[in-house]
């Protein structure tokens, strides 16, 4: 689980230090930061005028659905064509998928969530399949709904945004 390391570690070399964390999509995080409404952003955030951006890790999409779904029943043989026919919930990181295979699924998307909890309740509840990065299904595993790693040409960069030094 990467915030509550990194939060563990900065707490404790900067005790006075005072952290309000919001958990919410990347678009948000990206608005705030530009209106000055938040410090540091850690996201998946391309470059921006007037920002100092650090890669923290690159991930790859994989599908998220529900532990009984036909999609889990051979996850080593899951392509973007297999969700062509199943409700699909978009979020804001599926721009990132490159795959041309990919693009009908979104397409024919009549949901985008914005929010990993709303998304995966969503999807535990039969609304559909979303994608997501392979970490937070990973830290998620044990209460979440079935994850496919890997899908192929498809991954988003995470780093650590702030406003650029002055003077």
């Amino acid at each position: 689980m990467l915030m509550p390391a990194i939060l563990h570690r900065f707490a404790k070399g900067h005790p006075k230090v005072r952290i309000n964390m919001r958990d919410t999509d990347s678009a948000t995080i990206a608005h705030d930061l530009a209106a000055g409404r938040a410090d540091i952003a850690l996201a998946s955030l391309g470059p921006h005028a007037g920002f100092e951006r650090a890669l923290l890790f690159s991930d790859r999409f994989g599908v998220v659905c529900p532990s009984d779904h036909p999609l889990a029943a051979d996850w080593e043989a899951l392509t973007w064509a297999d969700l062509v026919d199943i409700p699909f919930i978009a979020n804001g990181l599926c721009h990132y998928i490159s795959d041309p295979d990919f693009r009908p699924i979104l397409d024919r998307a009549t949901l985008n969530v914005s929010g990993t909890a709303a998304l995966l309740s969503l999807v535990r509840a039969g609304m559909g399949s979303r994608s997501c990065p392979n970490s937070p299904c990973r830290t998620r595993a044990q209460t979440s709904p079935s994850c496919r790693s890997s899908m192929p040409r498809s991954g988003a960069r995470f780093g650590c945004s702030r406003r650029q030094s002055q003077g």
